[in-house]
């Protein structure tokens, strides 16, 4: 996840630095960053709960 995000943020600025004030125009890459955000997003929230759950009641594993 981590490896995952930092492309995401290279390749979100790397689009800010390229289209600069035209960027509202590339609706393909904004939309493919929306959605791999929110996949990081629903991911990194599993893992958080999966340890919380682990350190509180270490019988469930």
């Amino acid at each position: 996840m981590e490896r995952s995000s930092r492309k995401l943020a290279r390749s979100t600025f790397y689009g800010m630095s390229r289209w600069q004030g035209g960027m509202e125009t590339k609706q393909g890459f904004l939309g493919r960053v929306v959605d791999i955000g929110a996949e990081l997003f629903a991911m990194s929230s599993v893992v958080l709960r999966a340890r919380s759950d682990r350190s509180t009641h270490p019988e469930r594993g």
